[in-house]
């Protein structure tokens, strides 16, 4: 029978898993394998659009009438591979979408919020003690295909923050393993 080891935890028969997680110098990481990139914010989109229509002014300059003189050319030329510098950095440094990863880092008594790009580089890190969280629960997805959350609440703010993403049920094992951990921390 296949089988998935989470720390300590087996769970049933592998399927595709929405949560991966590991164990690196004492710290517990867990984080979302299914991005959801479709769900891009306006502001992306628009630098990245305004990354394409810059690359697209590098080139569209040649069409302009020519000079005679090498100034001319050069000048042109110098605009074009600046152009296309700053449009393609532009549009890949808006890399749209984005993933979930916990921490808990039991040396700091911290839990460390992040969110990942496609190529899993840290965009956001928000860093809580463990002392500052109330409560953390898994909110169940309201219907076929909709994700469950795992949200954490803070005892000075009333907003409720996401943590990961994911089948309901990875999220409740993760959410008990990850109680389980901060219950042995505290005690």
């Amino acid at each position: 029978m296949n089988a998935a080891a989470i720390t300590d935890l087996t769970v049933g028969p592998v399927k595709k898993r929405s949560i991966k997680t590991s164990r690196h110098d004492q710290t517990y990481r867990a984080r979302e394998t299914e991005g959801y990139f479709r769900t891009t914010t306006q502001s992306e989109a628009v630098l990245r659009f305004i990354g394409i229509v810059i690359v697209l002014g590098a080139f569209i300059q040649w069409l302009l009438p020519n000079g005679e003189s090498i100034e001319m050319v050069m000048t042109k030329v110098g605009l074009a591979v600046a152009f296309s510098i700053i449009g393609l950095a532009l549009y890949t440094f808006t890399m749209r979408g984005s993933r979930y990863e916990i921490a808990l880092d039991p040396t700091d008594l911290s839990l460390t919020l992040s969110r990942l790009d496609r190529r899993d580089n840290v965009r956001k890190a928000r860093k809580f003690p463990l002392s500052e969280i109330k409560s953390i629960y898994v909110l169940k997805g309201d219907g076929v295909g909709v994700p469950s959350k795992m949200r954490l609440r803070l005892r000075h703010e009333n907003a409720e923050i996401t943590a990961l993403r994911g089948r309901y049920e990875d999220v409740e094992l993760m959410h008990r393993a990850l109680c389980r951990s901060i219950r042995q921390l505290r005690a």
